[in-house]
């Protein structure tokens, strides 16, 4: 589904980085207690957690012409228009230019001018490995974005 702008969906990798920074810190304080070094580790790994298994992949469209989306569950097997200055939520990739992009689940990203900007340090480095240009379709699912306008 396309919406105007932020959809009120925080970025767990984002959120993530911002825990581990906060670990980081109390491990090189040495007179931070041990307790407050674990509590640190436990919120980042449910930061992770939050990240991989219930934050939604976003993209924002920040070009000035349209974009196609592939629904994630494949719930909707038609092609997802994205206007300029909208996002799009839920997908699996997205098509612009005729460059299509496998976006990673839970993943923030901003497409502008057939880049992907991805402002989250762990976010880019899964990006990264289990993203990027795609040149075939993975599977039968991504062949209608693959052979869409975008």
């Amino acid at each position: 589904m396309s919406h105007k702008r932020k959809i009120g969906v925080i970025d767990g990798y984002l959120l993530t980085d911002v825990a581990g920074i906060i670990t980081l810190a109390t491990l090189l304080i040495p007179k931070i207690n041990p307790r407050g070094v674990a509590i640190s580790l436990v919120v980042t790994t449910l930061c992770f957690i939050y990240a991989t298994v219930i934050s939604k992949t976003v993209v924002y469209n920040k070009s000035a012409t349209k974009m196609g989306a592939k629904d994630e569950n494949n719930d909707n097997p038609d092609v997802i228009e994205t206007l300029p200055g909208h996002s799009v939520s839920n997908v699996d990739g997205v098509k612009m230019n005729g460059v299509v992009f496998k976006i990673p689940d839970g993943i923030h990203a901003t497409i502008s001018k057939q880049r992907i900007i991805v402002k989250s340090i762990l976010g880019r480095m899964m990006y990264n490995v289990k993203g990027g240009v795609l040149l075939t379709p993975p599977d039968e699912s991504w062949v209608p974005l693959f052979n869409s306008k975008y």
